[in-house]
């Protein structure tokens, strides 16, 4: 009778440790499952010319899937193992046609956070600053834009801007393309666009540098898609619109996104 009890206590304990061990693997298992999916439902979107994507090499970059717009004659970048589309798309526009292109194609299928980078990110200016808002948003997932700031609002600091020739910064960029010929903004300068174009003027001082910035697919979704179609018209006729520098230099203002928690300065 005594060795009963002493095989049941035995299987007791038996039954008790594998039960353990069962949730420990269950509960480790719930957690990558739920790193997976937001890992799946943010998405890089990447505006291509004839860079070399070379730091899509390295992390954080290795974290999240990407679409490639291609707006080059080739093909010539590294194929990162995370790209799941490229997509040839006209040379018009930079980047700021890219993303708006993005946001209008996919405006039902959105991802919950989508990061939008120009190609040229390696650049010393621009790679920090990006490593910088993707590795935020470990503690943060709402909207942020990569901001520099000249101390006052940047419509005061940038209403008289205006450019008349541009070429690009990065050197596989200009060497291809050595055009320098803008297509000026029917309104400008700078400051009589912005009022032609936004209803507010929040007087932040974010000024969104090289176009760097994530968003959610509910800040995204605030305006409708009309308003993107509209947008999108003033830089899809040529390669080289001045409405692109105005862009960049109120990307917060498209999203209506002027409050200082959405800037990454």
């Amino acid at each position: 009778m005594k060795n009963n009890h002493v095989i049941i206590l035995r299987y007791f304990w038996f039954v008790f440790l594998v039960c353990i061990v069962l949730l420990f693997v269950i509960l480790y298992y719930l957690e990558n499952i739920e790193n997976i999916e937001n890992i799946e439902n943010i998405e890089m979107v990447i505006s291509r010319y004839n860079e070399n994507l070379q730091w899509l090499k390295n992390d954080p970059f290795l974290q999240y899937d990407c679409i490639v717009y291609n707006k080059g004659p080739n093909t010539n970048f590294y194929k990162s193992p995370k790209i799941t589309q490229i997509l040839q798309i006209d040379n018009v526009g930079r980047e700021t046609h890219t993303y708006l292109y993005h946001i209008i194609n996919n405006y039902d299928k959105l991802k919950d956070i989508t990061i939008f980078l120009p190609g040229s990110v390696e650049l010393d200016k621009k790679y920090d600053r990006t490593v910088k808002l993707i590795n935020n948003l470990q503690n943060d997932k709402s909207s942020k834009f990569s901001c520099i700031s000249s101390g006052q609002s940047t419509f005061e600091s940038q209403k008289d801007f205006q450019i008349d020739n541009y070429l690009s910064s990065n050197n596989e960029n200009s060497t291809l393309n050595k055009d320098t010929i803008i297509l000026k903004s029917d309104i400008r300068p700078f400051g009589k666009w912005f009022e032609s174009t936004f209803d507010e003027n929040t007087k932040h001082d974010c000024f969104t540098m090289n176009a760097i910035f994530l968003l959610t697919r509910e800040d995204i979704l605030k305006k409708p898609k009309s308003y993107y179609v509209e947008l999108i018209s003033q830089v899809n006729k040529h390669h080289n619109h001045e409405t692109v520098h105005y862009f960049e230099r109120s990307w917060p203002d498209v999203f209506s996104l002027t409050d200082k928690s959405n800037f990454l300065f």
